[in-house]
């Protein structure tokens, strides 16, 4: 998703196995795959229905499907979110993920030298390897290749 997500390839993402928190933190339970559907869901019905006639039948998760949908067209990207229904009086406090520490930051092909200089810092620091993304000459594939390694301290 580099040329969606990273800035046509210039940006980084970072890895991570949220397995590695365990079920206890809500950050593990909250984690969803997006379903790819070309069907919209309309909550307008069950919301009248509750707001207005006084019915019992308003589901706390109907936030939940829409923000987990998206179009067909996107379907490779293969996305997972993290959906907390907060809501709007929620604290700040209440608004901070945890995650788990990081296993590995990938930066963009086309990441300019002096990101790359600075992510090594973190991945040095955070003692994390880092990748850069190779690009094929004969084909649409990138492959990751180990730029930082802080057990070898290779560059």
């Amino acid at each position: 998703m580099w040329s969606h997500y990273a800035n046509n390839h210039k940006g980084f993402c970072i890895e991570y196995n949220f397995q590695e928190l365990g079920y206890h933190y809500p950050q593990s339970r909250t984690l969803f795959p997006v379903i790819y559907t070309d069907v919209l869901f309309d909550a307008t019905q069950y919301l009248l229905d509750t707001m207005f006639r006084g019915a019992t039948n308003f589901n706390n998760l109907f936030g939940f499907y829409p923000s987990m949908c998206k179009s067909t067209q996107w379907s490779y990207e293969k996305e997972w979110r993290i959906i907390f229904p907060l809501g709007p009086n929620a604290s700040d406090e209440q608004r901070v993920i945890n995650v788990p520490q990081a296993k590995a930051i990938y930066a963009g092909a086309r990441a300019a030298t002096d990101d790359v200089e600075k992510l090594i810092e973190i991945c040095r620091i955070k003692r994390i390897p880092l990748y850069k993304i190779a690009e094929s000459e004969t084909s649409h594939h990138l492959h990751p290749e180990l730029f930082f390694s802080p057990d070898n301290e290779v560059c």
